[in-house]
C-alpha cells in the first residue's frame, strides 16, 4: 500500500498536535502558563464541528490533526478552568465574546446545508473565542507560550498541505487560524518588550 504525501503531512499534524498540547497542559497544571478557558472552550466546540465539516467534505488526512487537537483541547479546557480560577476571573468582555461565539455556532447549525456560509460562521466562532486570549495576552504577555502558538501556526500550514480537496470550505478556517494564532505571537513580542517581567508579576499579585 503506497503512502501518499498527504498522509505523511496528516501524520505530521497529529505529531505537532501532541507536541503542542502535552507541554501546554503540563505547564498549565504547574501554573507556569495561563491559557484562557473561554478561548479553549470555544476552540474545542468549533474544532469539533469543523472536524465534521472536513470529513463530509473529503478533507482526508487534512482532518487528522484537527481530530487530535479537539481531544487535547477538551482536556486543556478543563485544566484551564481549574487553573484560571486560582489567579483571575472571567470578565464581562470574556462572557460577551463567548456569547457571540455561541451565536455564530448556532447560526452555523441553522445554515450547515450551505457550506461556504457555514465555514465563515464557524470561523467567526473561533475568532470571537480568540478575543479573550488577545486581551489577556496584552495584559500578561508571559501568560502564553511562543512555542505553543508557533507550532499551532505550523500545524495549520501542514494541515493545508495534507488536504486532499482544495476549496474554500477546507482552506478558509485554517488560513484564518494562521492569522489569529500569529496575532497572539505578535502581541507577545510587542508587549514583552514594553512590560517588564517584574511589573507583570506585581500586576498578577495585586
Amino acid at each position: 500500500m503506497e503512502i501518499t504525501h498527504r498522509e505523511i503531512f496528516g501524520v505530521i499534524t497529529i505529531v505537532l498536535s501532541a507536541l503542542i498540547f502535552i507541554p501546554l497542559i503540563i505547564s498549565t497544571i504547574r501554573g507556569k502558563l495561563k491559557p484562557h478557558p473561554i478561548t479553549w472552550l470555544v476552540l474545542t466546540l468549533s474544532g469539533l464541528t469543523n472536524t465534521l465539516i472536513m470529513f463530509f467534505n473529503d478533507a482526508g488526512p487534512g482532518a487528522w490533526g484537527v481530530v487530535t487537537g479537539v481531544i487535547f483541547a477538551f482536556i486543556l479546557t478543563i485544566v484551564a478552568f481549574i487553573n484560571y480560577r486560582k489567579t483571575s476571573r472571567i470578565s464581562q468582555l470574556d462572557i460577551l465574546f463567548f456569547f457571540l461565539a455561541i451565536v455564530a455556532l448556532i447560526l452555523w447549525l441553522i445554515s450547515r446545508d450551505f457550506a461556504v456560509i457555514s465555514v465563515i460562521l464557524l470561523t467567526a466562532t473561533s475568532v470571537f473565542g480568540m478575543v479573550p486570549t488577545f486581551v489577556k495576552t496584552w495584559k500578561e504577555p508571559r501568560s502564553e507560550s511562543f512555542y505553543t502558538w508557533s507550532v499551532l501556526v505550523s500545524m495549520s500550514i501542514f494541515g493545508i498541505a495534507a488536504t486532499e480537496h482544495f476549496d474554500f470550505v477546507n482552506l478558509f478556517r485554517r488560513t484564518v487560524s494562521i492569522f489569529h494564532d500569529g496575532a497572539v505571537i505578535l502581541i507577545m513580542i510587542i508587549r514583552r518588550r514594553k512590560v517588564p517581567e517584574d511589573k507583570e508579576l506585581v500586576d498578577k499579585e495585586s
